[in-house]
Order: structure tokens, then C-alpha cells, then sequence
């Protein structure tokens, strides 16, 4: 009832065209999705009055849109999906020794994995933070968005 319509961008990307092509008023939408195609123009990353820019150099379909800006109305964190281990085909050892390996320094250090965004033209799957790196959790640690 309270939108008009509603749009599907079909993927986070495709979201975020709907909002710049004027399509849709509002968009949700994942920044780790984006990183490569935006630049913080003020404000603190992921916080609520941040405002971002297409960048100048972004791929389709972005390019169509370099400079056009967009404000952070609401910002939620979202965990990411986790790596499962199948018990009955991996011995405790070799559970154990992956855990390691995941959550080692070695792995959080990976700039194809982690990118630190002061670096020039870094690229990764996520923008390391002050806290980054895979955690070992439990099912439990979704509990909040159930």
C-alpha cells in the first residue's frame, strides 16, 4: 500500500540503476555489490546522510551515470553467507585445519579477498575495515535476522 509500484532489479546492481534511471524512489541495495562502481562523495560509509557518486570511470552499466548521486536513507548491516562444512565426509582434523586456515591472518591478509580501499586501484571480493576477516560462528550467530 505504500508504494505505487514495485520494481525488480534482479540483482543489487539492477536495483540501483532502477533508482538512478528515476524508476524507483527507493532502492535496497548491498554496497559490497557496488564497491566498484561508486565513491563516497561525504558522510560516513554505510550510515544513514551518506551520499555516494557513480564513479567517473564505472563499467555498464554504470557509465551512464557517472556523477549521478544517492543518499543512505537507512543502513543495515548484513552478515555474509556462510562457508558449511559437511561432517560426515571430513574427519575433526581436517575441519579443525580448515577453520585454521579461514580464519587465519594469512587468509584476512589476501588482497584478492580483502582490499584496502587507500590503496589505488585495489580490487577484492570485501573492503577491509578495521575488522575484517572470516569468523568462526555457529547457526546461532543468524539468530538475529530470524
Amino acid at each position: 500500500m505504500f508504494f505505487n509500484e514495485v520494481y525488480f532489479g534482479g540483482s543489487h546492481q539492477g536495483s540501483l540503476v532502477n533508482l538512478l534511471n528515476g524508476n524507483a524512489d527507493v532502492s535496497a541495495v548491498c554496497d559490497i555489490e557496488l564497491h566498484m562502481y561508486i565513491e563516497l562523495v561525504s558522510g560516513m560509509e554505510n550510515e544513514v546522510g551518506a551520499v555516494y557518486a557513480v564513479s567517473a570511470d564505472a563499467d555498464a552499466p554504470f557509465d551512464q551515470y557517472a556523477g549521478r548521486e544517492f543518499v543512505v536513507i537507512a543502513s543495515v548491516p548484513v552478515f555474509n553467507g556462510p562457508n558449511v562444512i559437511n561432517r560426515q565426509t571430513l574427519s575433526e582434523d581436517e575441519i579443525e585445519a580448515i577453520a585454521a586456515l579461514f580464519t587465519s591472518e594469512e587468509v584476512a591478509s589476501n588482497p584478492l579477498l580483502f582490499f584496502d580501499p587507500s590503496i589505488e586501484g585495489a580490487m577484492g571480493l570485501y573492503r577491509k575495515t578495521s575488522s575484517y576477516g572470516y569468523v568462526r560462528t555457529t547457526d546461532s550467530w543468524y539468530d538475529p535476522y530470524r
